[in-house]
């Protein structure tokens, strides 16, 4: 009784089809009226292939190397990394939402200079923290503590005696 054009009842098999390509590459089409999508496999980079390019293992899909290493806009997956994505400038690399609202919370990118950016915003989207490695830095969400969790002005800074102190060196000359 199938449900489906195609049903294949494997009973307890565990591998339910193959499909073989004699040469390097191997891909399967799922389209409708307007799209394409593939998975396939690139032999040459190790990977597996997935998105609207039927060209395995190009940088458009997302790849997945024999490793488990993920690229995204690359097709080196892995090369060491877990995750590793690349962007063009001003694009949004990484945007993590709050699922109540769909506010964004973090946000990590490459700006129009070339260099990295990580924000990270309060409920309503405000900015208060800011990373940047080339640009403008802050921290605007309350007090912030080295050598403690428990801050209680703009700037606490502890030592290991739990006294507060802070070494400021100006110019080559120290002062506490």
């Amino acid at each position: 009784n199938p449900d489906y054009r195609l049903t294949v009842d494997a009973g307890t098999t565990n591998e339910i089809a193959r499909f073989r390509s004699t040469d390097n590459d191997a891909l399967i089409s799922i389209q409708d009226n307007t799209d394409a999508v593939y998975i396939g496999l690139d032999a040459s980079l190790d990977v597996m292939s997935l998105g609207f390019s039927n060209s395995v293992g190009v940088s458009s899909n997302v790849n997945i190397s024999t490793g488990g290493q993920v690229g995204i806009g690359t097709n080196k997956a892995g090369d060491g990394v877990s995750l590793d994505i690349h962007t063009p400038t001003n694009k949004n690399a990484i945007i993590v939402r709050e699922d109540t609202d769909n506010s964004i919370t973090h946000n990590m990118y490459v700006d129009s200079s070339d260099n990295g950016v990580m924000v990270m915003y309060a409920n309503g989207q405000s900015s208060k923290i800011q990373l940047n490695t080339a640009g403008d830095t802050f921290l605007n969400g309350g007090n912030v503590g080295i050598g403690t969790s428990t801050p209680n002005r703009p700037l606490t800074v502890r030592n290991n005696s739990g006294n507060s102190s802070i070494g400021i060196d100006s110019y080559g000359t120290n002062a506490n």
